[in-house]
């Protein structure tokens, strides 16, 4: 080979490294321009988000994925199919949409060679976008998360923790380590209310209720002008709608302190879900099947929407605030539920004992006419 083919031939694989090289520093040099997710949302607004799927790796390998069903209207689809908090779906979307890198010295890894928690967002259309969540530092308002794309996953990035706020429960913000042992989960994100009915106003939305346990059937009816009336059983006529001005400790006396106990049963946390209960475990919750103590509610809103059921089993030995177990029907999924104040719709204090399983038929007074 002559001297001037060598140098040739030299002079190319130098280029070809100074080539591999620039590439590399571009590749391997965060930007800090424009959003986390720009390119993603070039031309698409957060609203034409439809789909926010979670995963991580710790400490089991899981995925949830939640689908947009209407405007502000959000509904989990995997693991299971449950009403969702719709703020806290939207408030992690939002942190996603608007979180811009910072610059930062970052560590050699930053936690995202091997990411706990990954974030996808799809809008319509098959267009998507992924984030990884690295490790989080300490520094209060500065501290910050590194994260990175699924364009460009080995690249980390560092966004402000406060930005990813919506991802992480409450109080986690400030304490550094991998995301998934801050970040929110299956229970943070399911809806807390059991019933889906409008608390502040629960007569005016409600076109029926029924309460069901064994063979006894209480059905009410929203009848003109705000009153009630009986349908099973048959022939008691209108029903008292306020009840007693002097509620009783043991049993309802009229239809609206009895809508304000049922439309403000809530869950007080993430925790109080029992997910995977499998139905051989219904009993212990007073939740089985053939169980004739169980009360079954309906509640049928007003216009199209279909009726609402769960179950109602049985109180919590021991627990102060009193709580009750609950199912829905289909989803054997159980979970605790604080038993509200039927006379003010809030939570219920330590002296109160109502129990919902001494329910009964005569439990709404009839009307008693002057």
């Amino acid at each position: 080979m002559s001297f001037r083919n060598t140098a040739i031939l030299l002079g190319c694989v130098f280029l070809v490294v100074i080539g591999l090289l620039i590439v590399t520093q571009f590749e391997g040099e965060p930007s800090t321009d424009g959003g986390l997710i720009s390119k993603f949302a070039e031309g698409i607004k957060e609203a034409d988000i439809d789909t926010f799927e979670l995963s991580r790796t710790e400490p089991t390998q899981e995925k949830l994925v939640f689908v947009r069903t209407g405007k502000n209207q959000w509904e989990l689809r995997q693991p299971v199919v449950a009403r969702v908090d719709v703020a806290g779906i939207e408030n992690a979307i939002r942190g996603i949409w608007n979180s811009k890198p910072v610059k930062h010295p970052g560590t050699p890894n930053a936690g995202i060679d091997k990411p706990t928690i990954t974030v996808t967002l799809k809008s319509k259309g098959e267009r998507s976008v992924s984030v990884n969540i690295g490790d989080t530092t300490l520094g209060g308002s500065d501290a910050v998360t590194f994260v990175s794309t699924g364009d460009r996953p080995t690249v980390p990035l560092a966004v402000r923790t406060s930005d990813l706020r919506g991802l992480f429960r409450d109080g986690q913000t400030g304490r550094d380590g991998p995301a998934a042992a801050k970040a929110k989960w299956l229970g943070d994100y399911r809806s807390k209310r059991l019933l889906s009915v409008d608390s502040t106003n629960p007569g005016g939305d409600i076109a029926s209720l029924q309460l069901s346990r064994g063979k006894e059937t209480l059905r009410l009816s929203h009848a003109a002008e705000g009153s009630w009336k009986f349908e099973q059983p048959a022939n008691y006529g209108e029903a008292d709608a306020l009840g007693d001005p002097n509620p009783k400790t043991e049993y309802f006396t009229g239809v609206r302190p009895l809508l304000n106990l049922l439309v403000n049963l809530q869950a007080s946390s993430a925790d109080d879900f029992i997910d995977n209960a499998p139905e051989s475990d219904w009993a212990k919750y007073g939740l089985a099947v053939t169980d004739p103590a169980v009360i079954r509610v309906e509640v049928k809103p007003k216009g199209d929407a279909p009726a609402e059921v769960v179950f109602l089993g049985k109180p919590v030995e021991g627990a102060t605030p009193t709580r009750i177990c609950c199912r829905y029907p289909a989803r054997p999924r159980a979970r605790w539920q604080d038993q509200p104040d039927a006379r003010h719709g809030g939570p219920r204090s330590a002296r109160q004992r109502r129990n919902l399983v001494q329910w009964r038929i005569r439990s709404v007074g009839r009307r008693q006419d002057p």
